[in-house]
């Protein structure tokens, strides 16, 4: 079970393009990441299910925030949907994940 995304209020290409000068005043207050029970929904479903929790949220944040640009790239498409170009640099780290889950579970 993956750990949803945080959530915005808005939709980031338009704060975006409301303050080029300082993306950080777009960035998603790291509280938004509990919004509608999120990783608690995640939390319960992974533990009746049997499975692998995945939170992401320490990549994706720091101890305030969640920038909504960052390293040269848009991170979200809309209020919490990311761009491809920031889900393809995701790839590695959540393969590197997946083999942990798979590697407990006994699979090669």
């Amino acid at each position: 079970v993956i750990v949803d995304t945080p959530w915005n209020d808005e939709d980031a290409p338009a704060c975006l393009s409301r303050h080029p000068r300082d993306v950080r005043e777009c960035a998603v207050p790291r509280f938004m990441t509990s919004y509608g029970g999120v990783p608690d929904r995640e939390k319960a479903a992974a533990k009746a299910a049997g499975a692998a929790l995945l939170d992401f949220t320490r990549i994706l944040c720091d101890k305030t925030s969640c920038p909504v640009a960052a390293d040269g790239m848009i991170r979200y498409r809309d209020d919490h949907h990311f761009t491809e170009t920031f889900a393809r640099s995701l790839a590695p780290t959540l393969d590197k994940a997946l083999q942990k889950v798979l590697e407990a579970a006994g699979q090669p």
